[in-house]
Protein backbone atom coordinates (compact mmCIF):
# COMPACT_ATOMS: atom_id res chain seq x y z
CA UNK A 1 0.00 0.00 0.00
CA UNK A 2 3.08 2.46 0.75
CA UNK A 3 4.32 1.50 -2.53
CA UNK A 4 1.35 2.19 -4.26
CA UNK A 5 0.85 5.74 -2.69
CA UNK A 6 4.47 6.39 -3.20
CA UNK A 7 4.07 6.13 -7.53
CA UNK A 8 0.73 8.20 -6.89
CA UNK A 9 -2.45 6.00 -6.96
CA UNK A 10 -5.15 6.56 -4.55
CA UNK A 11 -5.14 3.05 -3.36
CA UNK A 12 -7.14 3.04 0.19
CA UNK A 13 -8.65 -0.68 0.25
CA UNK A 14 -6.03 -3.10 0.90
CA UNK A 15 -5.96 -5.90 -1.93
CA UNK A 16 -6.25 -8.82 0.64
CA UNK A 17 -8.97 -8.15 3.48
CA UNK A 18 -7.99 -9.36 6.90
CA UNK A 19 -11.28 -9.15 8.72
CA UNK A 20 -13.80 -11.26 9.06
CA UNK A 21 -16.91 -10.45 6.31
CA UNK A 22 -20.29 -11.63 7.43
CA UNK A 23 -22.11 -14.52 5.21
CA UNK A 24 -24.59 -12.07 3.03
CA UNK A 25 -21.65 -9.75 2.24
CA UNK A 26 -19.56 -12.93 0.92
CA UNK A 27 -22.18 -13.61 -1.33
CA UNK A 28 -21.44 -11.34 -4.03
CA UNK A 29 -18.31 -13.56 -4.78
CA UNK A 30 -20.16 -16.69 -4.52
CA UNK A 31 -24.37 -15.92 -4.57
CA UNK A 32 -25.63 -19.81 -5.50
CA UNK A 33 -24.29 -20.69 -1.68
CA UNK A 34 -26.63 -19.04 0.16
CA UNK A 35 -29.69 -20.62 -0.73
CA UNK A 36 -28.25 -24.05 0.52
CA UNK A 37 -26.94 -22.30 3.71
CA UNK A 38 -30.20 -20.96 4.73
CA UNK A 39 -32.23 -24.02 3.16
CA UNK A 40 -30.14 -26.32 5.32
CA UNK A 41 -29.37 -23.97 8.48
CA UNK A 42 -33.37 -24.04 8.76
CA UNK A 43 -33.40 -28.03 8.43
CA UNK A 44 -30.51 -28.15 10.98
CA UNK A 45 -31.79 -26.10 13.60
CA UNK A 46 -35.48 -27.50 13.57
CA UNK A 47 -33.82 -31.11 14.08
CA UNK A 48 -31.93 -29.59 16.88
CA UNK A 49 -33.76 -27.44 18.81
CA UNK A 50 -37.75 -28.32 18.17
CA UNK A 51 -37.57 -32.45 16.95
CA UNK A 52 -34.46 -32.53 18.99
CA UNK A 53 -33.00 -35.68 16.80
CA UNK A 54 -30.23 -33.87 14.67
CA UNK A 55 -29.36 -37.37 13.52
CA UNK A 56 -32.00 -36.36 10.72
CA UNK A 57 -30.30 -33.63 9.54
CA UNK A 58 -27.74 -35.85 7.84
CA UNK A 59 -29.41 -35.75 4.68
CA UNK A 60 -29.63 -32.58 3.96
CA UNK A 61 -26.04 -31.91 5.32
CA UNK A 62 -24.75 -34.40 3.25
CA UNK A 63 -26.47 -33.40 0.56
CA UNK A 64 -25.29 -29.54 0.20
CA UNK A 65 -22.12 -31.29 -1.35
CA UNK A 66 -23.53 -31.02 -4.40
CA UNK A 67 -24.82 -27.78 -4.59
CA UNK A 68 -21.59 -26.10 -2.46
CA UNK A 69 -18.35 -27.49 -0.90
CA UNK A 70 -17.25 -24.53 1.51
CA UNK A 71 -20.69 -23.92 2.95
CA UNK A 72 -20.34 -27.75 2.92
CA UNK A 73 -17.37 -28.41 4.82
CA UNK A 74 -18.98 -26.09 7.62
CA UNK A 75 -22.10 -28.13 7.71
CA UNK A 76 -20.39 -31.03 8.42
CA UNK A 77 -18.50 -30.30 11.33
CA UNK A 78 -21.77 -28.20 12.85
CA UNK A 79 -23.44 -31.35 12.27
CA UNK A 80 -20.34 -33.45 14.08
CA UNK A 81 -20.09 -30.77 16.65
CA UNK A 82 -24.54 -31.41 16.94
CA UNK A 83 -24.57 -34.71 17.51
CA UNK A 84 -21.41 -34.98 19.96
CA UNK A 85 -23.30 -32.33 22.23
CA UNK A 86 -26.27 -33.70 22.12
CA UNK A 87 -25.53 -37.64 22.71
CA UNK A 88 -22.46 -37.53 24.40
CA UNK A 89 -23.75 -39.33 27.67
CA UNK A 90 -25.50 -41.59 25.46
CA UNK A 91 -23.55 -43.27 23.08
CA UNK A 92 -25.13 -46.40 22.87
CA UNK A 93 -28.28 -44.46 20.97
CA UNK A 94 -26.58 -45.12 17.38
CA UNK A 95 -26.90 -48.71 18.09
CA UNK A 96 -30.65 -48.43 17.87
CA UNK A 97 -32.24 -49.24 14.19
CA UNK A 98 -33.93 -45.68 13.75
CA UNK A 99 -30.75 -44.06 14.11
CA UNK A 100 -28.72 -46.18 12.25
CA UNK A 101 -31.08 -45.93 9.26
CA UNK A 102 -31.05 -42.00 9.85
CA UNK A 103 -27.25 -41.88 9.44
CA UNK A 104 -26.48 -45.49 7.11
CA UNK A 105 -28.76 -44.49 4.77
CA UNK A 106 -28.22 -40.65 3.73
CA UNK A 107 -24.35 -42.34 4.15
CA UNK A 108 -24.76 -44.84 1.22
CA UNK A 109 -26.46 -42.25 -0.88
CA UNK A 110 -23.99 -40.37 -0.71
CA UNK A 111 -20.71 -42.24 -1.84
CA UNK A 112 -21.56 -42.41 -5.40
CA UNK A 113 -22.12 -38.06 -5.01
CA UNK A 114 -18.17 -38.26 -3.21
CA UNK A 115 -16.91 -40.37 -6.13
CA UNK A 116 -18.36 -38.01 -8.88
CA UNK A 117 -17.53 -34.66 -7.15
CA UNK A 118 -13.62 -35.87 -6.33
CA UNK A 119 -13.12 -36.76 -9.96
CA UNK A 120 -12.92 -33.21 -10.85
CA UNK A 121 -13.99 -32.65 -14.11
CA UNK A 122 -17.81 -32.83 -15.72
CA UNK A 123 -18.19 -34.45 -19.06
Amino acid sequence: MLFLRAIGLNYHVPPFFTEIWPVLYQTQWAPNQLIPIIIVSCILFNDYVYVKKPEKSFLAVISIFIWGIFPSIVFVIIFGILIILRYYKEPAYFLKPRPMLDLFVPGLLFIPTFFFSCRGKIR
